[in-house]
């Protein structure tokens, strides 16, 4: 099977990332993935996890964990969702992508197993998030990594990735997201992420809203886990920042930290606190790691579209994934904390199932030039629809360009040096 061939067959399955319309066949369960992985010799077990869920971090919190553990030493494997450029960026060793080749042949092991699957009727089609998964556990397994930080898709308790029984459960920040999906309440969506807790195994939330740090609380609690509770275990404060990095104090039950980031923002200082309390828990539980490998890991993370900063010919442009309301509003708060500029160009998209409406008020607050645009996501909406929201509001809307590209152009032809292109939403 050739690195396209597996594309394709990957692509031909059912992918509820990129549906536009609910699949009739959107039932989440675990049978399936388990009877998979049984059939592969579950390699899922193999490997010591860390296993992590939440709304917003998740991502950025896996990759510290991830730099940590390997600056200090160990084979690490890496997945995380989704992808920015290709697939392979979600399967990753040493924090390398996994190469063509080896993402060719794990979709050809895993390939021959899904008639097996599909023969028993009971259990419905493996997705594409699944089959991924496999390949991930399969590949860490292949490769005798010394840990595997698997990040969760969407949810928890009936994540494809929610089959293993890990060396740490951590959770991120919770905000309103997948409502269609997850519950359209604080507390519905924590406890679909309390789902990753497991009995006797240590449990890592970040800094939580009441309602969901009740909810973890008590679910580390009924199960006998070993609770960390960052926000009251953990103190810390921004020393020094500016557009390029920031410098964060922290002590934490075992040790003293001054890292130097170039993730920006005060929900990555609260990401990072929660990596060193999941370090720590490791080292409570016998691991070599020594602080000056934590420092190290933290200044040699680089992670694409966290409000990144790409300077091209004089013109500043920052990145940033931010797709719902909480992350737009913590977008906006950091933005302004971090950058001064003249004037703020804005282009940006949403995808169905997100709140534009909100997610506009809350960037109107920088008083940008509104760039609407379309991004090639298949959910993605029509900027005219997104543009009746301007119709009503005092906003300045430039204009509505059919792609990402195109806004990006329009953008510079209102740029001066001072100006900053902002390009945010999804």
């Amino acid at each position: 099977m050739s690195y396209n061939s597996a594309i394709k067959k990957l692509m031909s399955l059912t992918d509820f990332e990129r549906a536009v319309k609910d699949p009739n066949n959107r039932i989440f369960k675990l049978d399936r993935m388990l009877f998979l992985l049984e059939e592969l010799g579950n390699p899922q077990n193999k490997i010591p996890a860390i296993h992590i869920a939440g709304t917003k971090g998740k991502g950025s919190t896996a990759s510290m964990i991830e730099s940590i553990l390997r600056h200090s030493g160990y084979v690490t494997g890496l997945f995380t969702s989704p992808h920015i450029h290709k697939f392979t960026e979600r399967i990753r060793i040493m924090n390398q992508p996994i190469s063509h080749t080896d993402f060719e042949a794990l979709a050809d092991k895993i390939w021959s197993k899904l008639k097996l699957v599909d023969s028993n009727h009971s259990l419905g089609s493996i997705t594409t998030f699944e089959m991924l998964t496999a390949m991930a556990f399969l590949h860490f397994n292949e490769i005798q990594a010394d840990f595997q930080i698997i990040e969760v898709g969407m949810g928890g308790r009936l994540d494809a990735t929610n089959v293993i029984n890990p060396t740490a459960s951590v959770i991120t920040r919770i905000s309103l997201d997948h409502t269609e999906t997850l519950g359209d309440t604080i507390s519905a969506i924590a406890k679909e992420k309390a789902g990753i807790i497991k009995p006797n195994v240590p449990v890592i939330f970040a800094p939580q809203i009441s309602e969901a740090e009740k909810i973890f609380t008590s679910k580390a609690t009924s199960l006998n886990c070993p609770l960390t509770n960052v926000k009251e275990n953990i103190s810390w404060e921004i020393t020094k920042l500016d557009s390029h990095k920031q410098k964060i104090k922290i002590t934490g039950e075992l040790s003293d930290y001054s890292i130097e980031t170039n993730l920006l923002g005060d929900h990555q200082a609260d990401n990072a606190v929660t990596s060193i309390a999941t370090i720590e828990t490791l080292i409570k539980m016998g691991l070599s790691i020594k602080p000056k490998s934590i420092i190290k890991g933290f200044e040699k993370i680089n992670l694409k579209g966290r409000l990144q900063v790409v300077e091209s010919n004089s013109t500043k442009f920052v990145l940033d994934g931010a797709h719902n309301p909480d992350s737009i509003q913590r977008l906006v708060f950091s933005f302004s904390k971090y950058f001064n500029p003249k004037k703020v160009i804005l282009v940006f998209g949403c995808i169905h199932g997100h709140d534009y409406k909100e997610m506009i008020n809350n960037l109107s607050k920088l008083e940008p030039i509104f760039i609407v645009s379309k991004s090639r996501h298949p959910k993605s909406i029509e900027p005219s629809d997104i543009s009746k929201e301007f119709a009503c509001d005092d906003f300045h809307l430039d204009s509505l360009q059919p792609t990402v590209s195109q806004a990006i152009d329009k953008s510079l032809t209102l740029a001066t040096n001072k100006d900053i292109i902002l390009i945010t939403g999804a």
